[in-house]
């Protein structure tokens, strides 16, 4: 079974958004074996995979390759409405 990452949907998340999930505490035997592999692929591959994100930002945010930033998310909206985020909740 193959999987992939899509790094022209990347959004930025704040922490206190994000929810773990404990693989060992997946009931479905099959899926936890499942995800119990991309997650060592993930590890395994930490740095070609945050260089590979890198390099897709750089490539949408400068407009490289017109295609890339047509079928990719606008990176910048987004981070605008992060920080608008962070701004609003961090004063609470």
């Amino acid at each position: 079974m193959r999987g992939s990452l899509r790094f022209n949907y990347m959004m930025p998340v704040p922490n206190e958004c994000i929810g773990k999930l404990i693989i060992k505490e997946v009931e479905d035997e099959k899926y936890r074996i499942l995800l119990n592999r991309k997650y060592r692929f993930c590890i395994d591959n930490a740095e070609r995979i945050k260089k590979k994100a890198s390099k897709m930002y750089e490539m949408v945010t400068t407009n490289r390759k017109q295609i890339l930033t047509d079928n990719s998310c606008a990176f910048h909206i987004l981070e605008a409405g992060y920080r608008e985020y962070i701004e609003k909740h961090s004063l609470n």
